[in-house]
């Protein structure tokens, strides 16, 4: 006994050959459910700031909380890198704070400006990470127990 099937070609606004609706455009492929919920999301939390507060969607306060957001993002890419290597850095917060420490006792007790500051915390957050590496390579650590070891020491 045979099985056979008919491979007409669908008409368009008919179901397709599988018997379902076909559906509209497709989307592409990064627009799913959870990004759509997210926009949506963010969308609400924009309209409802902005009729509570009428300078929140002022062109100055969206500069003062993307300033605010580009030093998560940073360590926020940082830490992609980090994850993708198979690793887990949890110190990064301390790490933060006691670089942001060291660049504003430069900025204010020596008198030079704030690139000097900024190179100053350069500086530290690299010697940091640096002794991380050094923990977790040579001393063959755990990653994520010598960044939790540096979390508490710093």
């Amino acid at each position: 006994m045979t099985l056979t099937s008919s491979s007409a070609p669908a008409l368009k606004g008919s179901r397709g050959g599988d018997g379902r609706k076909k559906r509209g455009p497709k989307l592409p492929s990064w627009i799913d459910g959870q990004n759509i919920s997210l926009i949506g999301a963010l969308f609400v939390v924009l309209v409802l700031f902005g009729v509570l507060n009428d300078n929140y969607l002022s062109l100055s306060n969206m500069q003062v909380i993307a300033e605010s957001a580009t030093i998560t993002g940073l360590l926020a890419i940082v830490q992609t890198v980090v994850i993708i290597c198979a690793g887990l850095d949890i110190s990064v917060g301390s790490q933060v704070g006691v670089a942001s420490v060291v660049s504003a006792m430069v900025f204010t007790t020596t008198g030079s400006g704030a690139l000097m500051g900024m190179a100053a915390a350069v500086a530290v957050g690299l010697a940091i990470g640096v002794l991380n590496g050094i923990v977790i390579v040579y001393g063959r650590v755990n990653p994520t127990i010598a960044t939790l070891a540096g979390l508490a020491a710093y």
